[in-house]
């Protein structure tokens, strides 16, 4: 007692099937399962039936909840992660760094005066620039790197399994050469072009939190901006010295 179970194929004479199983989810996704099996009886059917009905239900059921899942964690305007998403990576990820021993570099980078983006071309060209300058990002560090909307013109880099704090430094100056010359056309017809601020700090050098890491980042940040931006800043603890620029 053989049964062969398939999705139908487009051409596919379905009269051959002893069992046809149909099933409108949305207006967007029909599916259709056939039983090769001419010698179901009415009982089977309406057991087949119940069993498909039920099945269709969990599977749309949970394809909503991945979709629902993967919209909640990309910010829809950068299609990089957001601060929930990254914070829920984090869990998994900083227990399985301290076990290998990994080393993390945290860039956190500011668009400099990015209000003035908006002010001056107004929101939909300063959302142009957002994806722009994200894309650039993404462009110009590893597939295995994390890159995340901070929020405004904010975004962190997590350097996964940096060889060292030198090696952070020297990514963290390529993404400011290269954010420096990215530009967009302007509604006047000019190449504009904005400057960036990083402050970097590393994991675990500085703290074995990464949330602390960031925050420790955050200053550094904070301080090149201070210090007349276009620039970036390697935290430094204030017990061991001055904060060193580069």
């Amino acid at each position: 007692d053989s049964e062969e179970t398939l999705l139908y194929q487009e051409g596919e004479n379905i009269q051959n099937y002893g069992y046809i199983f149909n099933n409108v989810v949305t207006n967007n996704i029909n599916i259709n399962i056939f039983i090769d099996d001419t010698n179901l009886s009415e009982y089977d059917v309406v057991c087949l039936n119940t069993y498909f009905k039920e099945l269709v239900h969990l599977l749309y059921i949970q394809f909503v909840l991945l979709d629902l899942q993967r919209s909640t964690s990309i910010d829809p305007l950068t299609k990089l992660q957001n601060r929930t998403s990254f914070n829920i990576e984090m869990k998994t990820l900083v227990p399985l760094a301290i076990r290998e021993q990994m080393k993390f570099g945290v860039l956190l980078i500011n668009i400099d005066r990015f209000r003035a983006v908006n002010d001056e071309h107004g929101d939909d060209f300063g959302d142009d620039f957002l994806k722009l300058y994200a894309k650039t990002i993404k462009d110009n560090i590893r597939t295995s790197d994390i890159a995340v909307r901070f929020g405004g013109g904010e975004f962190l880099v997590l350097l996964i399994h940096v060889e060292s704090e030198e090696r952070t430094i020297k990514i963290a100056e390529k993404l400011k050469d290269v954010l420096a010359q990215t530009y967009l056309i302007s509604p006047n017809n000019d190449r504009f072009k904005k400057t960036v601020s990083i402050g970097i700090s590393m994991f675990p050098e500085d703290s074995s939190d990464i949330n602390e890491v960031i925050k420790f980042s955050d200053i550094a940040l904070n301080e090149a901006r201070e210090n007349g931006r276009n620039s970036l800043l390697r935290y430094e603890n204030s017990h061991s010295g001055s904060i060193e620029f580069f």
